[in-house]
């Protein structure tokens, strides 16, 4: 018979001892981690850590970082924990009609980014003895200007429709910034021959004619137009159907005047 090899229950013990210690020590150190994760918990929420400290507002050029604050109803001190992200942005967003769109980011442990999309300004267009800024939307500031206070952007004559002048706002919108800078005047042609065209004077002397559906479309070709030209000779580029030029002298330029919209001159 073979010898079966016999562990005495003695041999046993150690293996028993260590294995119990090394659960032992595993409890301990589960214990000690959570008492110690605990008490962080604890002093962080009694602390300044656990308050708003800094508030960064950016992307706002009309709105004033004092409002946007005062809109968001969120104040420094105030507990990080007690303020949500989209409760921010609903506070803000529809308070003035320039607002786009809001972000809002909370970083631990106590800052919060707001970040502020603005429509674009397109121009100003004349009400009665005043003008008022055009958004891209369509949409006016509510603020009136003087004659004298306004900046390097096209003065829209003559757009009583709101439909063409959302049509138009959207056209701007979409032109590339070196054309959107040499508009100067941008006036509505009212007559049967010419509906829905616009009659724009550039800062460089040309005037345009276009339809308003293609405007933006039409006028990228523009400076390769007149680049082709006598400089020495301005007129009229016409782009509501194909595209021609006719001098001044051929084609007298109609005389401006401040709140005219209608075409009865033309020729």
């Amino acid at each position: 018979m073979s010898k079966e090899k016999i562990i005495l229950l003695e041999d046993r013990i150690p293996s028993f001892k260590k294995q119990r210690r090394k659960k032992a020590n595993k409890l301990l150190i589960l214990y000690i981690s959570t008492f110690f994760l605990l008490t962080l918990f604890i002093l962080y929420f009694q602390s300044s850590l656990s308050k708003v400290r800094d508030i960064n507002i950016t992307g706002n050029s009309y709105i004033t970082k004092k409002e946007i604050l005062n809109w968001s109803q969120v104040k420094a001190g105030m507990n990080y924990w007690d303020v949500t992200e989209n409760e921010i942005a609903e506070s803000i967003t529809g308070k003035h009609e320039i607002i786009k769109d809001v972000s809002v980011k909370k970083v631990l442990p106590s800052k919060i980014d707001i970040k502020i999309s603005e429509y674009r300004e397109i121009g100003y267009v004349k009400i009665g003895n005043n003008y008022k800024v055009l958004l891209e939307n369509g949409t006016y500031l509510s603020k009136e200007y003087q004659i004298s206070d306004l900046a390097s952007k096209p003065v829209l004559m003559g757009w009583e429709n709101q439909d063409d002048l959302n049509e138009l706002a959207t056209q701007i919108s979409e032109l590339p910034k070196g054309i959107y800078n040499l508009l100067s005047e941008i006036h509505f042609i009212d007559n049967k021959k010419n509906k829905n065209t616009a009659r724009i004077y550039m800062s460089n002397g040309y005037e345009v004619r276009v339809s308003i559906f293609t405007l933006a479309e039409k006028l990228k070709y523009f400076s390769s137009i007149v680049s082709q030209l006598d400089p020495k000779e301005k007129g009229v580029i016409h782009l509501e159907v194909g595209s021609y030029f006719k001098k001044y002298n051929s084609e007298p330029p109609i005389e401006r005047k401040e709140g005219t919209s209608n075409e009865s001159s033309e020729r």
